[in-house]
């Protein structure tokens, strides 16, 4: 049902749509022009109703074009990065063009596909081709969302598995690393498009002790800090934040010194970090790394191959964002539970925070057991890790783990009895248990003078 309403000298007609959806549209100040226009609305609702009209004739008559103009403002007004915006353009425009595309009715998923698969062959990365898939897609859901469309036609297309195709794999710094680089980066006379030497160490130290982005560190004023609460704080801004939310982020106890100092000479309100850095900040941490190596080699004679290398020996890259990889890194071997390593990452998905960001080794995993409580039989063990940690005592029982005698043990321990049941230490002592076991196998075991390798600790035989 439709009806006018009259506001100031115009009249006004409230309507309900082929969908249902309540409507209010300017007609005319005539009222019997009005009330032509309102009838003849109605009239054309009442055939879309009846499947005699396409509601969605109006927009397919306009050039695509005029869409993506439509689509660009709606990215601005969302409060989308300009940088991301800029991007996303430039990939549909791009796709677009190279599909020929003119109205909304030649959008095809197989033109799509087919023209991503030529920038495939041009030589363009996993990630790339993900990046510009998401692009027109997005386009072509908000054309359904905004009633442009009825449905999607790119709905079913699928991107890449990335992780076939790292062209840029990042590591993580050593805490010697960081140190060193902090530490002579601090005392450098040279500038880096208006940054000095002491700005750049600090700017490192709070990506380290933070895990920011780039763009995130460039916003932060001297009020985005609270050192003062029992819990010192950085603030970015949700307009800053990639995930567009505000982030509070606690600060290293360590960190908070040095940062105080710093930050008591630099003005208010104003940016800690200005200039166009953040369209070098590669090149710039770079330049620092290798001026940091070069003065370790010169004061100390030689240092490690990867030691800050800008690619190590794993092909892996030392970037800014790299400094966010060693934040994680840190934060995951330091014990942290994984929810809260998550939410100190920012990450939306876990895989990301522990799949990506997090370069744990086989060591720190096998330290992480270390800390398993004993559940084992009561036989006590002396090990020491191959990785030359310190020598401890625990109370372990191998259990079908291939544990061979050891050459020379401490105590007089000399046979081990080795079968379907777990593993028992036989020693010649009022105290030690009976061998009931296959000898023979024992034997012929420590005639070959085996080594002896339970998962990589070094066994030998003590006094229970």
């Amino acid at each position: 049902m439709a009806f006018m309403r009259k506001r100031g000298k115009k009249f006004y007609g409230i309507y309900h749509d082929s969908e249902g959806i309540r409507r209010e549209v300017s007609l005319s100040s005539d009222k019997e022009a009005a009330r032509q226009i309102l009838a003849n609305l109605a009239r054309k609702i009442a055939l879309q109703k009846a499947g005699i009209i396409d509601p969605f004739e109006e927009h397919k008559k306009r050039p695509l074009g005029k869409h993506v103009e439509d689509f660009a403002e709606f990215l601005r007004a969302k409060g989308n990065t300009e940088k991301h915006t800029r991007l996303t353009l430039a990939d549909l425009r791009e796709c677009v063009k190279a599909c020929k595309f003119t109205f909304l009715s030649d959008l095809s998923a197989s033109r799509v596909q087919a023209h991503l698969q030529r920038r495939k062959e041009q030589g363009l990365s996993l990630r790339t081709l993900n990046r510009k898939l998401v692009a027109i897609k997005s386009f072509a859901r908000w054309l359904m969302k905004d009633r442009r469309l009825q449905e999607t036609p790119l709905a079913h297309l699928s991107g890449w598995n990335v992780n076939l195709d790292r062209r840029l794999e990042r590591r993580a710094l050593s805490l010697e690393e960081a140190k060193a680089l902090i530490e002579f980066t601090k005392q450098s006379k040279r500038s880096f498009r208006g940054l000095k030497g002491e700005s750049r160490a600090m700017l490192y130290s709070l990506a380290l002790g933070t895990g920011f982005r780039v763009s995130e560190l460039a916003s932060l004023v001297r009020e985005s800090f609270s050192l003062e609460d029992n819990t010192p704080t950085v603030t970015c801004a949700a307009s800053y934040s990639k995930n567009r939310k505000e982030a509070v982020q606690p600060l290293p106890l360590s960190l908070i010194p040095s940062l105080n100092e710093w930050l008591d000479r630099q003005p208010m309100s104003k940016k800690l970090w200005p200039g166009t850095w953040t369209e070098k900040a590669a090149e710039m941490i770079a330049l620092d790394a290798k001026a940091t190596r070069e003065d370790c080699i010169r004061r100390l004679g030689s240092v490690k191959d990867d030691f800050l290398a800008i690619v190590n020996t794993d092909g892996q890259k030392l970037d800014f964002h790299a400094l966010r990889h060693s934040y994680v890194t840190w934060i995951v071997k330091s014990g942290c539970n994984v929810r809260n390593a998550q939410m100190l990452a920012r990450h939306s998905d876990v895989k990301l925070t522990l799949g990506v960001y997090s370069h744990v080794g086989l060591h720190d995993l096998a330290s992480a057991v270390d800390q398993l409580p004993n559940f084992s039989m009561e036989h006590k063990i002396e090990y020491q890790r191959a990785t030359g940690t310190d020598v401890n005592t625990c109370t372990k029982t191998s259990h079908n783990f291939a544990t061979i005698l050891p050459q020379k043990p401490d105590t007089d321990c000399t046979q081990l009895h080795l079968s379907d049941t777990p593993v028992t230490y036989l020693c010649h002592n009022d105290e030690s248990p009976k061998n009931t076991g296959n000898r023979d196998d024992l034997q012929a075991m420590g005639a070959k003078g085996l080594e002896p390798l339970t998962y990589g600790l070094k066994v030998r035989c003590s006094a229970s």
